[in-house]
């Protein structure tokens, strides 16, 4: 169990993370809680302002390269967290709003 003052250092870092990677990074979301062995976890799910496909390509090198550098930002293993992350382009996630 992460102390507040733990908790209010992750806050900080995921907004000086979601700072850093502007413009490609649009929204940075983040949900503190177990995975699904019991773990203790950080779900971090990305809104990016690039198009996204599969495969290795200049827009797939950014969003791994954004991943990186959350972990180097936010240092979730520090606080004894295992980083997921899930990336969905803005265009999904608007498309998605719509569909609420």
């Amino acid at each position: 169990m992460l102390r507040k003052a733990e908790r209010a250092h992750i806050e900080d870092m995921v907004k000086a993370a979601a700072f850093a990677l502007q413009p490609d990074l649009v929204e940075l979301r983040h949900e503190i809680r177990d995975d699904w062995s019991g773990d203790p976890s950080i779900f971090f799910t990305l809104v990016v302002g690039i198009r996204l496909s599969a495969g290795r390509n200049p827009s797939f090198d950014r969003v791994v390269h954004m991943e990186e550098a959350i972990r180097l930002i936010v240092e979730p293993q520090e606080y004894g967290l295992n980083p997921y992350f899930s990336c969905h382009s803005n265009l999904e996630s608007a498309m998605e709003t719509q569909k609420c």
